[in-house]
């Protein structure tokens, strides 16, 4: 058997993304927010999935890595702040938006009391390695808690999160 990735199809619904206790990324999530992963490349070349938050709700974390977004429901605001430049952009975000965030970037999503029910949007995310990361030397405290908090970059973080939803396995 290979470790290639291999084909696959995954319906992305609102209902189906884990929001109580057993939610992916609970440190950046509240509860009745989550994320379902749907791939994940073998060498963490890249990942792929769906986030829901719900109205009333948001995130914030930094971006070590480059992440691609494409709405599906609903609406929020996004705030991103180019660390190494400084540069601010403020978004509505709707149904049919692509989203570019390039590595260095911190990012705050809210979605106000009194909107449609949730934001659901499709990501990939291609990860940086430090080599290719020159950005590091802009990174505040706050974007290191940020970090921390999600622990992808852990030993203890992967395996947790391959088991949540690593590449399917042909059965042979």
């Amino acid at each position: 058997m290979s470790d290639r990735p291999v084909f696959q199809k995954m319906a992305a619904r609102a209902e189906y993304v884990e929001v109580g206790e057993d939610r992916t990324l609970p440190g950046l999530f509240r509860p009745g927010s989550g994320m379902r992963r749907f791939v994940t490349a073998p060498d963490l070349a890249y990942r792929a999935g769906y986030t829901r938050v719900s109205a009333g709700q948001g995130f914030k974390t930094f971006f070590w890595y480059d992440e691609f977004w494409v709405v599906l429901e609903g609406t929020g605001n996004v705030r991103a702040v180019d660390r190494p430049s400084g540069a601010v952009w403020d978004e509505t975000l709707a149904p049919h938006d692509l989203v570019y965030i390039p590595a260095g970037t911190h990012i705050t999503l809210e979605v106000p009391e009194g909107r449609e029910g949730h934001i659901l949007f499709f990501y990939i995310a291609i990860p940086a390695s430090a080599k290719h990361a020159p950005w590091l030397a802009s990174m505040t405290p706050e974007d290191i808690e940020d970090i921390k908090v999600r622990a992808e970059h852990t030993k203890e973080g992967f395996e947790q999160e391959a088991k949540r939803g690593g590449p399917a396995r042909a059965i042979s």
